[in-house]
């Protein structure tokens, strides 16, 4: 599946597949539901939905349903928690830190679109978060 959602594109066939649920196999099913997560090369996460048509995927058309489906785009934290949720510790570890001591705590910072794209870049080729750039590169100053 292939949109454009506010200015931005999510292709399930570029982007790399990360962990899915769904609630059987059979996707003639009218409560079939599937929801497979995605990372784009730029490190953004999202949802591909679909869905019979007793699922919120579902289409309705008067008296007749059919399947449907839909991208979600995803912030790190909705993501995070949907790995947590629907995959192994390994996969959980290959794309987030992991707090062993819960000493960690959130902040906020501003980068120009150049700068956000090179961390993007950089934390993609490295395999690692945004956060674990930044925390490597301040522990190096």
């Amino acid at each position: 599946m292939d949109r454009v959602i506010k200015g931005k594109r999510y292709n399930t066939d570029t982007a790399e597949y990360v962990c899915r649920t769904a609630s059987g196999s059979d996707t003639t099913k009218f409560n079939y539901r599937c929801e497979t997560l995605y990372r784009k090369r730029g490190g953004e996460y999202f949802l591909h939905c679909e869905g019979g048509p007793n699922t919120k995927y579902g289409v309705w058309h008067g008296n007749s349903g059919g399947a449907g489906e839909m991208i979600k785009p995803l912030d790190e934290d909705e993501a995070r928690e949907f790995v947590s949720k629907y995959a192994d510790a390994e996969t959980y570890a290959k794309y987030f830190e992991i707090d062993e001591n819960g000493d960690k705590v959130g902040t906020t910072i501003y980068l120009s679109p150049a700068a956000k794209k090179k961390l993007q870049q950089k934390s993609v080729e490295r395999k690692i978060t945004a956060s674990e750039l930044i925390e490597r590169l301040i522990k190096k100053m």
